[in-house]
């Protein structure tokens, strides 16, 4: 049930759902398509979501969703370090997917001085 819900969340994330950071990058490279000179680009952008969004789904329901495999039956779920690594990943997916910010304001400050020296 642990990797199950990280890998849901993981998923759901990759494939831009609100709220999490996954849908922050997607927005933000949709905008940027949008207000350039090349708007076209939007549409293998959106083209892209779809195909990750029915990959990504398809992989929970297969892996999850359906019915046991008794080959894996003896595998234990997460324990000890591995359950930190799981709350602080699936923590951060959503804390930077409701408060972009964080990182945003962050990544600013490189990404307008590397703007600034090719002069865009």
């Amino acid at each position: 049930p642990g990797m199950a819900t990280f890998f849901v969340i993981a998923g759901l994330s990759s494939l831009g759902l609100p709220g999490l950071a996954g849908f922050v990058a997607e927005f933000l490279v949709f905008l940027g398509a949008w207000v350039s000179d090349h708007r076209w680009w939007l549409f293998p952008g959106v083209f892209g979501a779809l195909i990750t969004a029915v990959y990504v789904l398809r992989a929970v329901k297969m892996i999850f969703l359906g019915p046991p495999n008794p080959k894996y039956e003896d595998l234990p779920d997460a324990r000890g370090m591995e359950w930190v690594t799981l709350v602080v990943l699936s923590g951060l997916l959503i804390v930077l997917g409701l408060f972009p910010r964080l990182l945003l304001d962050v990544i600013h400050v490189g990404v307008g001085e590397f703007m600034t020296r090719l002069g865009i």
